[in-house]
């Protein structure tokens, strides 16, 4: 992987030259891909990068530096969110995945699904004013599950395109009562194809006497030849009564 690329596209994350140093550009990047690797909070994640050598290495800290906390790697999801740079990067590092051929770019399948995230406000609550503390932009997100039993979430959904490789291509995020094919267009790679159905052949009706026997196989023998005239006249004759 070419990091130095991922580093000049967040490079407009902390342009200011003045205050306090940040962390490396590729430490939080680093550290915030193995909090979705792992599925770990803000918070977990913070405590592995202090105590954890591995996490330590992959982040390129130094042993016995500090970590970037909760707050730092928030700000930093927070600022990559704001910038529209989550895309930009996870198109470059697909791209690169590309060109080594390690992604498909023919052939490829899309499997396309959303997965409800909670509201941080989801509750019937109200706060001192009186007013609902609930999430006003989200929304209810319904699915059921291989056996029937349907789960309420009020929140988002966030729909994910892959392909059979797992690897993920696009995102978007939607309210929560979005259905998956209103995003299609978005998270379906490549260009969609227009298929026509083919109409079934007509199956030819079977001969009710000798007449008519006598007349399809004339007919089918103009267009298949004498050998396999014979062999149908012959299993046509076991049909009869």
């Amino acid at each position: 992987m070419d990091w130095v690329k991922l580093e000049q596209i967040m490079g407009k994350i902390y342009a200011c030259k003045t205050g306090r140093p940040s962390y490396p550009l590729l430490t939080l990047l680093r550290a915030s891909l193995l909090g979705i690797w792992y599925r770990l909070s803000d918070a977990e994640l913070a405590q592995l990068l202090f105590r954890d050598l591995l996490f330590r290495k992959f982040c390129h800290l130094e042993l016995g530096g500090d970590a970037p906390d909760a707050i730092t790697i928030g700000r930093f999801w927070a600022r990559l969110m704001e910038l529209g740079l989550w895309e930009v990067l996870l198109g470059e590092v697909n791209r690169q995945l590309e060109v080594k051929h390690i992604i498909m770019t023919e052939g490829r399948i899309n499997i396309i699904d959303a997965t409800p995230v909670e509201a941080a406000q989801s509750g019937y609550g109200k706060d001192a004013n009186d007013e609902p503390t609930r999430d006003k932009d989200a929304g209810w997100h319904v699915k059921a599950d291989s056996r029937g039993n349907t789960r309420s979430t009020y929140g988002y959904s966030v729909h994910t395109g892959v392909d059979e490789d797992g690897f993920i291509h696009r995102q978007t995020v939607t309210l929560g009562n979005a259905h998956d094919s209103n995003e299609l267009d978005t998270l379906l790679l490549g260009t969609r194809q227009r298929f026509t159905r083919i109409p079934p052949i007509p199956r030819k009706p079977h001969a009710k006497n000798w007449s008519s026997l006598v007349l399809m196989i004339k007919c089918s023998a103009r267009a298949i030849g004498a050998t396999l005239c014979l062999k149908r006249i012959w299993s046509a004759t076991k049909r009869l009564p």
